[in-house]
């Protein structure tokens, strides 16, 4: 490529011309003076990723989690798969997909995100591709060193531990800025260079190690991003044990304060020993202060995957921080509701239970359906009730003891024809009553001057009678006035008890 062909193809990716110098100077470069295979290469950047505050609308869905006590069976899709549909085609965000499109760099994915790579793979491939670009085979480089960038973007805790991979990540993205530079794509030149810029402020790019018109490539990057500005992230892990990487360096521990930051996406990971760790990505403008507070309780038993999103909790005990966990996120997420679905166990049966809470952790609906047999239309039911609370005679009230809130749940109407089970039970009682009242007065003996000794029993059966009395007055007082009300099965979840009964306003 001719230098008036690269500084063609840099204007038309609307880079100032500065910057179009520095791809000119990158398009000519040649093949790096000496290669070191004892240094491994490491990523380049990846497209940047959407700014926090672009990564949620400004009136977003409502989001969906799953719970569940220990890891989720794979099973659980056919299960909860129709409630999260259903909420899916209401406007929720209720797939994985859909969640993390609209929460981006905010969701705290673990990690690991491609379970069983190893950090050698990683290494091995970072050097593979490096040894292309010294051999001149710049397409071969840029596809083994993009894939590689992304894998250690993806897997974090598999390289932060080990600083020798901190080398190999700045030969990847040295070597991919400079290939794709041969190959023409300026504008992605000189994006990885920015973020090799970012992620490795104190190293520069060795004339010796890779050439004149190399060093000069990556003088005239670092001299345009100082007319960017700069930028500040804090950072508060929430566990004084955590450790705090960005972009793969240990910046502190419980806590981390970064200052002039060259504008653009940091990644942060954020470790606590014997877990898997979280990461998240943040986005600094120039001159201005981002900060990003980890709640690690809360972030600790979320797990964010291409396959389901929600809580994992060890124990039916922890699974009583439910309702403050999604609050909290719900809050943090810029939302006022969230829902949570999940399966619990009633009288040996299975069932799927939803709750829909409030940013507080009050509960605004919350119900289930026992499965078993063809579930697919009382699944639904569930979802809609969740969705704008439609009573369905499938769906039990819960009401929570120990582990759950008290929940406003589906009820199903009353007819009209027929006196609320309450009032009936108060016309039982009060009938109950009144004749038990008659039978002691009427048995209730006499003055009998030969008796020292007798019991009288016509006051208790008058105080009887008239209790009984009163429990038929309001017996018929409800009978009378209570048919608009709504009564339906009740469900008390606790640690370590399920009682099903009906309940109803009393």
């Amino acid at each position: 490529m001719t230098l008036r062909q690269a500084l063609r193809l840099a204007s038309t990716a609307r880079r100032a011309p500065c910057i179009a110098g520095a791809i000119a100077i990158g398009c000519a470069l040649s093949a790096p003076a000496r290669a070191t295979p004892d240094a491994p290469a490491a990523p380049a950047s990846a497209s940047p990723t959407p700014a926090l505050e672009a990564a949620a609308p400004a009136r977003p869905p409502i989001l969906v989690l799953e719970a569940h006590v220990g890891a989720r069976p794979s099973e659980l899709d056919a299960t909860v798969g129709p409630v999260l549909d259903e909420l899916e085609q209401r406007g929720f965000a209720a797939h994985p997909a859909s969640i993390t499109r609209v929460l981006g760099g905010r969701a705290p994915r673990p990690g690991v995100l491609d379970g069983g790579k190893t950090a050698a793979e990683i290494t091995q491939l970072v050097e593979s591709g490096f040894d292309a670009f010294t051999r001149g085979k710049y397409k071969d480089a840029e596809t083994s060193l993009g894939l590689a960038v992304q894998q250690i973007q993806r897997n974090p805790a598999l390289l932060v531990l080990d600083a020798t991979n901190a080398r190999s990540t700045f030969h990847a993205f040295v070597g991919l800025a400079l290939s794709q530079a041969k190959l023409g794509n300026a504008a992605d030149s000189v994006e990885t260079m920015t973020e090799l810029l970012r992620s490795f402020s104190t190293q520069t790019i060795s004339r010796a190690e890779y050439g004149p018109q190399a060093e000069q490539f990556y003088r005239a990057v670092q001299k345009q991003t100082q007319l960017m500005g700069r930028g500040r992230l804090a950072v508060a892990a929430g566990n004084d044990h955590a450790m705090i990487f960005v972009d793969g360096e240990l910046r502190g521990m419980g806590k981390a304060a970064l200052a002039d930051l060259i504008p653009g996406t940091y990644r942060v990971f954020v470790e606590v020993p014997g877990t898997s760790g979280r990461q998240y990505e943040v986005e600094v403008r120039a001159n201005a202060d981002r900060r990003l507070d980890v709640d690690w309780q809360v972030d600790g038993s979320l797990l964010v995957s291409s396959q389901w999103v929600g809580f994992v909790f060890a124990s039916e005990t922890e699974r009583g921080k439910e309702a403050s966990y999604a609050g909290a996120l719900a809050r943090r997420w810029g939302g006022d509701r969230i829902v949570v679905v999940g399966t619990t166990r009633l009288q040996g049966r299975s069932a799927v239970i939803a709750t829909l809470y409030r940013a507080s952790g009050e509960v605004a609906r919350s119900a289930l359906v026992v499965t078993g047999g063809s579930d697919d239309a009382r699944l639904r039911s569930l979802a809609r009730f969740i969705a704008d609370g439609t009573p369905s005679d499938e769906l039990a009230r819960v009401t929570g003891v120990t582990n759950r809130p008290v929940a406003v749940a589906a009820a199903r109407p009353r007819r009209r024809d027929r006196a609320p089970l309450g009032a009936q039970l108060c016309l039982g009682t009060g009938i109950a009553g009144v004749a038990t009242g008659a039978a002691l007065i009427i048995a209730s003996p006499g003055p009998d001057p030969a008796r020292r000794y007798y019991y009288r029993t016509a006051p208790a059966g008058i105080a009887v009678g008239l209790t009984g009395a009163a429990s038929i007055g309001v017996g018929l007082w409800w009978w009378l006035h209570g048919h608009d009300e709504r009564s339906a099965p009740a469900v008390s979840l606790g640690a370590s008890h399920a009682v099903l009964g009906w309940s109803g306003r009393f």
